[in-house]
């Protein structure tokens, strides 16, 4: 009978494909949105602006008047000086147009929380004001903040209790490392009673994850 026992072999990958293969890119976030008309507009006139103010419509147009047949190292540098400008000048447009702030603030229980609560009583103080408010979505915040309905609730109270949230948000937005930690610990010392792996697994497994979707933004 012959031995069908399977073999490991650890080959390198620069030996099995005959080069040393880089590791890929990975694009971020981008803050320009097309389907916007007043967006891409807004965008345009933006980086019409930049690119006159560093003067790069006329250094072009005399670039390609003095170019000769042979591109010379001299063509090639100021070639290479109006890409980075452009580019900047687009990424610069971009900020100025639309911003994506998900993510930036680290995320935990306790910081969405006072973010639902900013939510909610902003909603109740547009309603008692007499403003067209989304009904549904105060009863669901209500509902997630356990919340008890008062309808004699009056609008100074509502200015008051909002006071109040945008306080306490403020707080957990200044400590929101802090939270964040302290939610990954008892969410890792939760899953290692569960499954049995390490707290520092978990720890480091969720930090990673957090990284890839902030690298995605």
């Amino acid at each position: 009978e012959g031995d069908h026992r399977g073999l490991w072999c650890d080959i390198p990958v620069e030996f099995l494909l005959g080069y040393n293969m880089q590791y890929p890119a990975h694009a971020g976030a981008r803050g320009l949105k097309t389907n916007d008309l007043r967006i891409w507009k807004k965008y345009v006139s933006t980086l019409h602006n930049l690119l006159q103010q560093n003067n790069v419509y006329n250094r072009i147009q005399a670039l390609h008047t003095s170019m000769q047949q042979i591109v010379l190292p001299t063509d090639i540098i100021h070639f290479e000086e109006l890409d980075t400008l452009i580019t900047d000048a687009m990424q610069e447009a971009e900020k100025k147009c639309r911003k994506l702030k998900t993510g930036i603030v680290p995320w935990s229980p306790l910081y969405q929380q006072a973010c639902d609560r900013v939510a909610y009583w902003t909603l109740v103080r547009d309603e008692l004001k007499g403003e067209k408010v989304n009904i549904r979505k105060i009863r669901s915040l209500r509902t997630k903040l356990r919340l008890s309905k008062d309808t004699t609730i009056s609008l100074e109270l509502a200015l008051d209790k909002l006071k109040s949230a945008l306080h306490n948000r403020k707080q957990c937005k200044r400590h929101a490392p802090e939270l964040q930690m302290e939610y990954r610990h008892r969410l890792a010392l939760a899953k290692e009673a569960d499954d049995n792996i390490p707290a520092a697994t978990h720890i480091r497994n969720l930090t990673q994850q957090e990284n890839t979707r902030a690298l995605y933004r």
